[in-house]
């Protein structure tokens, strides 16, 4: 399954896109989270990162002070496949 990670904001407004293919078995337990969402609003972090996060067709958006340690292995396993 498709694992998309898109991050933007921040000072310089930058955008990266991580992309990783992972199994179905592994994929099925993202799922849930992907489903629960998470805020992408955080008025008191103008200068912050916000993520877009996608797997198969789901869609979450965040903001960086909602990463929890959760989002964060689900993000690094885009950013970290070769």
């Amino acid at each position: 399954m498709r694992l998309i990670v898109v991050r933007d904001g921040g000072v310089t407004g930058m955008t990266r896109t991580w992309e990783a293919d992972i199994p179905e078995r592994q994929a099925e337990k993202w799922l849930p989270l992907l489903k629960t969402g998470a805020d992408r609003t955080d008025p008191a972090a103008p200068d912050s990162f916000f993520y877009t996060i996608s797997l198969g067709n789901l869609t979450a958006e965040l903001c960086e002070s909602a990463l929890t340690p959760t989002w964060q292995e689900l993000i690094d396993l885009a950013r970290n496949r070769p």
